[in-house]
């Protein structure tokens, strides 16, 4: 009768050869002997996960694990088993335990950075990942990873972008990898090249799942935006496109329970820092009162202030990140709103596939959605007269409701400083804050033409993307290709918003991108004395600076063609005396422009009637 030992061996040898079956058969007759050999327990637990028998194996790898609970390469097939199982953050308890027991243990390293990668924790995946690389060079899963967690991390998108071109070449059907080097892309104004990759990955994955495709082809439908050849009928079209993918859904909603109190549903993946916190809070905390009652829905969770600052607003608060639309869905239906504003159409992170299971009678889309939805179930889009003339109602699915003094509200996410008047006799600075995703190659040939025109003129650009080198090197290139002289363009990366707000004080006027202008960052300027010089073009996206411009009564840094755009900038650069007087009047013009409680009234009555008469 063979030995243990022997029987092991046998069965490692046949685990070798993709004979899982003969493996698990030699190590079972070794645990009929012994119910506690360790080593057989190992080999039974490699087995049965190669038979995806994976829960079995979970069984036997614990019964190893209280024989010896200090087993590096045990904790790492756990960790493993616990991923497959969709369990990373038990498989990080697994793996960081078999990490510190073992530094150098390739598995425990891997495993710690796919669990990490699953639980969206990309700075800590990165440094696991890039372990792992450093103890075995070239491994094809751990590049793939690696390319991903860094991407994910924010981390230098150009100097990221070879080690994704590198994973892509290893594993050339992998969606993930293909929609990353397309918003890399996108993301550093290779707005063309970047479309086209997102057209790609498209077309050849047809069988990708719904959730997956549906994100990717919101990420196709907002690079369209910063495409100046995409017309407002192209975007309708794709936006239909993307509608006629979604499936048929029942819808959930519920009639409203009645009352004074209008039920109103808030959505939005962004109840934290970035655009919402500019525009929403001061208005939710005028809506405060009888007259309604607010349902926040969440669709990443997030802490801090302003977090803090959202769930103080609400009446009741949901998460819902870690639901399928149709669960999402049923838990909005379940509060039984009278409308649901969805606050981020196409947006990263919006939730869109939840809302054509129809989970409230009236669904709206507004704030940080810019474009129609295409989705049939939405009801209306909440736009002004600038934004939406008459004439461009033709380009949305959604009927248009306009708000009579305009779309949005503003109010800094933080305290700002007071402006600051410029040194007199100082060379002009212009600026601009925006993402750099925004700076095609027509607006920096624009700003060339204004630095010619301005001698002395300097150029301050801002954005979180030039912490990398290698976007700093290939930015100040095509500012050269453009035109200008890269001596006369200063270059800075992250900072807080507190800072970006002060750092408004060194800037005499911000230069607006095209065609996907500012808004935010137009705000911001405006609100720290800094006026802002604007094209206005065809679609909603183009017109948002035009339109808080207006607001504020600024008719003259509008412009309607590139070259109306540089004269007003020259105009404006040349006019010191004018560029002091709005430094010491801009702020009180924003205030008196953007009432909360004024805007909180006029948008809750736009809700009302959207409810009371419904299909008006």
């Amino acid at each position: 009768m063979a030995s243990a030992a022997e029987l092991l061996r046998h069965g490692m040898g046949a685990l070798n050869r993709g004979d899982a079956v003969e493996a698990l058969a030699h190590a079972e007759q070794v645990l009929a002997g012994n119910p506690e050999h360790l080593d057989a327990l190992l080999l039974a637990g490699q087995a049965l996960r190669a038979l995806d028998r994976t829960h079995e194996a979970v069984d036997r790898l614990d019964e190893a694990r209280r024989l010896a609970p200090a087993h590096p390469g045990l904790l790492s097939n756990l960790a493993a088993l616990r991923l497959a199982l969709g369990e990373p953050d038990r498989a990080v308890r697994h793996a960081r335990e078999a990490a510190r027991l073992d530094p150098e243990h390739f598995g425990a390293q891997l495993n710690l950075g796919l669990a990490l990668l699953a639980l969206k924790d990309y700075e800590a995946s990165s440094t696991a990942l890039e372990r792992a690389e450093q103890l075995r060079p070239g491994q094809a899963d751990v590049l793939r990873a690696l390319a991903k967690a860094r991407y994910r991390a924010g981390r230098a998108h150009l100097s990221a972008r070879p080690l994704l071109e590198k994973a892509m070449a290893l594993f050339p059907e992998d969606p993930e990898l293909r929609a990353l080097r397309a918003d890399s892309l996108i993301q550093t104004a290779q707005t063309s090249a970047g479309i086209e990759a997102y057209r790609e990955l498209l077309e050849r994955e047809e069988g990708l799942p719904a959730a997956d495709r549906q994100r990717y082809y919101s990420a196709y439908l907002l690079a369209l935006q910063y495409d100046p050849d995409t017309s407002p009928a192209d975007l309708l079209h794709a936006h239909q496109a993307w509608a006629e993918g979604l499936p048929e859904a029942d819808s959930l909603a519920r009639a409203g329970r009645g009352g004074e109190a209008l039920r109103i549903g808030w959505l939005s993946p962004r109840f934290g820092p970035g655009p919402v916190a500019s525009f929403l809070p001061a208005v939710l905390e005028a809506m405060r009162g009888p007259s309604a009652r607010h349902y926040l829905y969440s669709g990443h969770r997030q802490g801090g202030p302003v977090s803090q600052r959202f769930r103080g607003s609400a009446d009741a608060w949901r998460d819902l990140d870690e639901l399928s639309p149709r669960a999402a869905a049923e838990a909005i239906a379940a509060d039984r709103l009278d409308v649901l504003v969805d606050l981020a159409g196409h947006a990263p992170g919006g939730m869109l596939a939840a809302l054509c299971y129809r989970p409230a009678p009236v669904q709206v889309t507004w704030l940080d959605s810019f474009c129609t939805t295409g989705l049939p179930e939405m009801d209306l889009f909440i736009s002004d007269e600038v934004l939406t003339p008459v004439e461009d109602e033709r380009w949305f699915t959604e009927r248009i409701a306009r708000l009579p003094g305009g779309r949005l509200c503003y109010r800094p996410q933080a305290v700002a400083p007071e402006p600051a008047a410029r040194p007199a006799g100082d060379q002009v600075v212009f600026a601009s804050f925006n993402r750099l995703s925004k700076l095609g190659d027509p607006v920096l040939q624009a700003w060339a033409r204004i630095l010619d025109a301005v001698p002395g003129a300097q150029l301050r650009v801002r954005n979180s993307l030039f912490e990398d080198p290698a976007a700093r090197e290939d930015f100040l290139a095509r500012c050269g290709r453009a035109g200008m002289d890269a001596a006369r363009v200063s270059l800075h990366g992250y900072c807080s918003y507190s800072r970006i707000m002060a750092d408004y004080q060194d800037v005499d006027i911000a230069l607006d991108p095209f065609p996907f202008s500012g808004c935010t960052t137009t705000c911001d300027a405006l609100w720290m004395g800094v006026p802002v010089v604007t094209r206005r073009g065809e679609t909603l996206v183009s017109r948002q600076s035009a339109s808080i411009l207006q607001q504020l009564g600024l008719h003259d840094w509008i412009a309607e063609s590139k070259d109306d755009y540089v004269t007003a900038a020259v105009r404006l650069a040349n006019d010191v005396s004018q560029r002091r007087a709005l430094r010491a009047t801009l702020r009180e013009s924003m205030q008196s422009a953007f009432r909360p409680a004024a805007f909180a009234g006029e948008l809750l009555a736009l809700l009302r009637a959207a409810v009371d008469q419904p299909g008006s």
